[in-house]
């Protein structure tokens, strides 16, 4: 009967830790894009493939000054 009962103990354990690493790792636990500001500034981020990145930048164009993508990305890069 003790046997029984450590096999029974060690497969709800190992069911239990499965659940918790699906459920951290899930597909839907990574957000579909990431989005940048001026306060990540000098910050190193992480895109994973799949994912969108989306820089957000204030700009003021009475002033004259406004942001322009100066070239176009390098298709094999993204």
């Amino acid at each position: 009967m003790e046997k029984k009962v450590y096999i029974l103990g060690g497969v709800l354990l190992a069911i239990v830790l499965i659940v918790a690493v699906l459920t951290l790792y899930s597909p839907s636990s990574v957000p579909s894009e990431v989005l940048l500001t001026d306060t990540d500034n000098g910050n190193e981020i992480a895109v994973r493939k799949g994912q969108s990145l989306v820089i957000s930048l204030d700009s003021n164009p009475t002033t004259g000054y406004i942001w322009e993508l100066v070239e176009q990305p390098d298709e094999q890069i993204l």
